[in-house]
């Protein structure tokens, strides 16, 4: 069976490092950015199976990202937004934009995240 390849765009190095592990344990191929810029461009030049998305990122924002996809969707890739904005609002709006999933990060371990991911791709 082929790898799935996930990219993580997350600011916080010890978080990003963190799923990074996780999903490379589960058999991932994980590539991560803490730039929204970066993510824009390795999007752009590379496919994914899923984008492991947080909202509050440098340069250009989750949201941005989102409305990007929307614009020029990437066939086949499921996006799953991670973030600590837990009001119903942003949840909502993520969705809306295209988002297949949205978990906010306090809530769930990253073992459920993998899970979670293992899912939405299956």
């Amino acid at each position: 069976m082929e790898q799935k390849k996930i990219l993580v765009v997350e600011d916080d190095q010890f978080i990003r490092e963190l799923y990074e592990r996780q999903l490379k344990l589960s058999g991932f191929s994980v590539e991560a950015t803490f730039s929204g810029k970066v993510a824009l461009e390795l999007i752009e030049k590379n496919s994914y199976n899923l984008l492991m998305l947080d909202l509050n990122i440098p340069d250009v924002s989750g949201f941005q990202i989102l409305d990007h996809l929307k614009e020029k969707p990437k066939e086949g890739l499921v996006i799953l937004v991670l973030s600590n904005l837990g009001e119903e609002s942003y949840i909502n709006k993520a969705l809306e934009k295209g988002a297949s999933a949205y978990i906010v990060k306090s809530t769930y371990t990253p073992e459920r995240v993998v899970k979670e991911v293992k899912s939405l791709l299956s």
